[in-house]
């Protein structure tokens, strides 16, 4: 077949109407919060953005906590009013047991937003997708061949699936990889994630047979091992966590729900929390990689990384999705500039992605530092030691 060049209309159908000189400025891999508010501040920059999502089968979506100042970034992405017509649950603060066996609170009143969520996050995602296609943001989901680079520009060759009239090419300017820890497109160019650390998570989505449960509230709680993470999302439905180091032996009880089960009875908050309300397992335990990594270049010729592609954090930080959004929104003024002409932001940004990187790691390994508890467990030692 001979390379097209085509327009994509709105509808996620080739135009035959389509000028067929028509570029796309830039092609975003990878459709999460991301890659969706790079494009939303692309297009309103009058750049021609295309979102390339890889077809998904019922995948789980894991993260689901945002913290107060969520709402400036959301305003920025002119979506505030939908995230509030989201029907997301409202959340005043956290509760933990973290260096003694005392629950202590934190709550958000004194913040200028007053509450974080706890998001339905499917629908989190839908939304910032459909925003992005208000802006005029073409979307495709499909496999796609290994991309070629012709002499500054590369072009990205759909694969033909299920009859689906999918079989062409696009050119592109720039390229955006926002396909998570996977690094779909920097793996490509020989870019090594690094890890620092063995989280994993093990999790389980519970509804209760008991209604009632309104505790909002985010709950953390240490054991020897690792900790527990419990928060109640929309729809009665309370996703709970188990944080512990994948090479643990530990590891083969979390695995299926009897073990997790036993795990979870050992704990004194998360069990009294589902015991009140007789929770019942729907879904899991799914495994939740969650180790603190980077990718060792986060950008080169016509091409950057954001979100989980450039640096995965800690669950327990809650800003995955905040982080998320802030390289998006920073990466599309970055993309502007670079493509009038300017590369000097784009020079600065792996920098800052390595500073930024560095004080996260210092922060991680001062706040498990705090659990003192267990000086002979192997997951507390490992994971208070500062490796930059």
């Amino acid at each position: 077949m001979a390379e097209i060049i085509i327009k994509i209309n709105f509808l996620d159908q080739i135009d035959s109407n389509a000028d067929m000189e028509k570029l796309i400025d830039v092609a975003i891999i990878g459709d999460g919060p991301a890659g969706a508010a790079a494009a939303i501040m692309m297009a309103k920059s009058g750049l021609s953005v295309c979102i390339i999502g890889l077809p998904s089968h019922n995948k789980i979506m894991f993260g689901e906590t945002l913290p107060p100042h969520i709402k400036e970034l959301l305003i920025r992405l002119g979506v505030w009013k939908d995230f509030l017509d989201g029907g997301h649950l409202a959340s005043a603060g956290n509760i933990s047991a973290w260096g003694d066996s005392q629950l202590k609170e934190s709550h958000f009143i004194f913040h200028p937003n007053s509450y974080g969520w706890h998001l339905d996050r499917p629908r989190f995602n839908r939304m910032l997708l459909n925003a992005a296609k208000r802006n005029g943001v073409y979307c495709f989901y499909s496999k796609i061949e290994p991309i070629k680079d012709l002499k500054g520009h590369f072009t990205i060759r759909f694969k033909k699936q299920n009859g689906l009239i999918l079989d062409f090419n696009i050119v592109t300017d720039f390229i955006v990889d926002a396909t998570g820890r996977a690094s779909w497109f920097s793996n490509r160019q020989g870019i090594r994630r690094i890890a620092f650390d063995r989280l994993c998570g093990y999790v389980c989505f519970l509804a209760c047979k008991i209604k009632g449960d309104s505790d909002s509230m985010t709950l953390i709680e240490s054991v020897s091992d690792g900790w527990w993470y419990s928060a109640l999302l929309p729809g009665n439905i309370r996703v709970v966590s188990f944080f512990t180091d994948s090479d643990l032996p530990i590891t083969e009880f979390a695995k299926t729900f009897t073990g997790w089960n036993l795990l979870m009875r050992n704990t004194k908050y998360i069990r009294l929390n589902l015991e009140n309300y007789d929770y019942y397992n729907t879904s899991g335990p799914h495994i939740m990689l969650s180790n603190s990594s980077k990718i060792e270049k986060v950008n080169g010729e016509n091409w950057l990384s954001i979100g989980d592609a450039t640096a995965t954090y800690d669950p327990l930080s809650s800003n995955g999705i905040v982080t998320a959004i802030n390289d998006g929104i920073r990466a599309s003024n970055i993309i502007f500039n670079y493509l009038n002409g300017s590369a000097r932001y784009l020079d600065e940004y792996n920098n800052d992605i390595s500073t930024n990187f560095n004080k996260y790691l210092e922060k991680r390994a001062f706040y498990y530092k705090l659990e003192n508890r267990w000086a002979d467990s192997v997951f507390w030692k490992r994971n208070q030691a500062y490796d930059s």
